[in-house]
């Protein structure tokens, strides 16, 4: 993946070589470069190899569909029963990462991204000493499958499943239809398809901006200003963007209710947002915290986009799970219960569904949601792109938004049943206790400095610039 001492020869020469391709070749070129790490991929899969018991009653197959980008308040209407948790961190790779491996990004290692003064790509280190969801799932006799509409969730679990499909920020029909061929004829399966059409760039069929009367043009006529401040121009763009945003949520619900209705009798199906969205909620309060921005993707500093402060509609996301037989709603015991859930919970809780033991379960943070969360647990999101960690904690009605380095603290109240928090002041003592929850800041960045020419030029596109 990277163009370091692992890439073979043949590649590095093709990089050395690759800013002097012309854009065109390039964009004609892309296709095979991501079959290419597919290939890869499979071929640097280890089987486990230690065995675990399946249950009497598992299901055969086990679905995990990641809408990549998904606001808490944008719950997908498919048919389902949906809650909301907390996601790991505010951007892909940490938080894939955590929910692979039920633990925060603390603790995996897998989190830093760019300093406030970073002048070239940083991505985190894949994480590579722990067990994982799919390995654990593959050694109860599970074949595994893992479907990437764009390169950073498959570079944080590269290797981790038997069969790899890496895209070009395809749409979520291409990924759905090849999943499906994929488990065709197999006794079980666990898929994992990540969707990149809520990230930006967003690119849907044009009925769908036509439904939502979006003006494709906006973005070529008006600049983006250094922060999200505001003004005129600002709240344009705001508009214009959500209203992309709805247009393809709209689709991404489209495409579900038809993979459902093809897989939803014999599968349990996980449906969850890796991360939320920002579309200029509390910029006031954003631009007081260092950020590294402006990128390519949102325009601005603050929070448009993600990957930044942890405010609700980034910190949040919607999570359904239907077991088979059971998309009327009828049947919602998985669905989280009492305390704040995290996505650090949902290895444990597919695990408990299908093997009797796990070596992950044994070591995981997250709580498994067949049993209620206690009321006083706190959830972490932690955050540490585009500039400073920065920090937030959920417990009760109450939380907490944390810069060290800025020493910028936020309080607010929040509900379970409502997303979006309400700044205030809380108990002193809560404030405190929330605080002390936090994990501490990294003493250096585990990342590797170098990305190859292609994976930089994907990464531009998303707008991690």
């Amino acid at each position: 993946m990277y163009g370091n001492s692992d890439t073979p020869l043949s590649m590095q020469l093709v990089w050395s070589l690759y800013d002097h391709i012309p854009e065109e070749v390039q964009d004609a070129g892309e296709p095979i470069y991501y079959w290419y790490q597919s290939k890869r991929a499979d071929h640097d899969h280890e089987p486990p190899t230690r065995s675990v018991r399946r249950r009497d009653d598992a299901p055969d197959h086990v679905l995990t569909v990641v809408v990549d980008a998904l606001r808490p308040d944008h719950v997908p209407s498919v048919g389902m029963p949906f809650d909301t948790a907390i996601a790991p961190s505010t951007w892909t790779f940490p938080s894939v990462t955590s929910m692979h491996t039920g633990v925060y990004p603390s603790e995996h290692g897998a989190a830093a991204h760019t300093r406030p003064d970073a002048d070239e790509y940083a991505m985190p280190r894949q994480v590579e000493d722990r067990p994982t969801l799919p390995a654990e799932l593959e050694a109860a006799g599970y074949d595994t499958y893992g479907g990437f509409a764009f390169v950073v969730p498959f570079t944080a679990l590269r290797g981790w499943y038997g069969t790899h499909r890496l895209y070009g920020n395809d749409l979520a029909e291409d990924l759905f239809e090849d999943y499906i061929s994929w488990r065709s004829g197999r006794e079980r399966t666990f898929g994992y398809v990540h969707l990149g059409d809520l990230h930006t760039p967003i690119e849907v069929p044009d009925e769908y901006f036509e439904g939502r009367n979006v003006d494709t043009d906006v973005f070529e006529e008006l600049q983006p200003c250094v922060e999200f401040d505001g003004c005129e121009n600002c709240r344009r763009l705001q508009r214009e963007r959500f209203a992309r945003y709805r247009a393809a949520h709209d689709y991404v619900e489209d495409q579900l209710r038809r993979l459902l209705s093809v897989v939803g009798d014999d599968t349990l199906v996980v449906v969850v947002g890796d991360h939320g969205e920002g579309q200029g909620e509390h910029y006031e309060r954003a631009n007081r915290i260092t950020d590294s921005r402006p990128n390519g993707g949102s325009g601005y500093r603050g929070n448009v986009g993600h990957g930044g402060t942890p405010f609700d509609v980034v910190a949040r996301v919607p999570v359904g799970v239907s077991t088979p037989d059971a998309f009327a709603g009828s049947d919602d015991d998985l669905l989280p219960e009492g305390g704040w859930p995290s996505l650090v919970d949902l290895a444990p809780t597919i695990l408990d569904a299908t093997v009797e033991e796990s070596l992950l379960a044994d070591e995981a943070t997250g709580r498994r949601w067949q049993e209620p969360i206690p009321a006083d647990r706190t959830a972490v999101c932690e955050a540490a792109r585009f500039g400073v960690e920065r920090k937030a904690a959920y417990r009760g009605d109450s939380k907490v938004i944390r810069s060290e380095a800025d020493d910028v603290t936020y309080t607010a109240e929040v509900g379970r049943s409502e997303p979006g928090e309400r700044f205030r002041t809380i108990p002193t003592r809560e404030r405190e206790e929330l605080l002390a929850s936090l994990p501490d800041s990294w003493e250096e960045f585990d990342v590797t400095q170098s990305v190859s020419p292609a994976v930089e030029r994907r990464l531009k596109k998303l707008g991690y610039r």
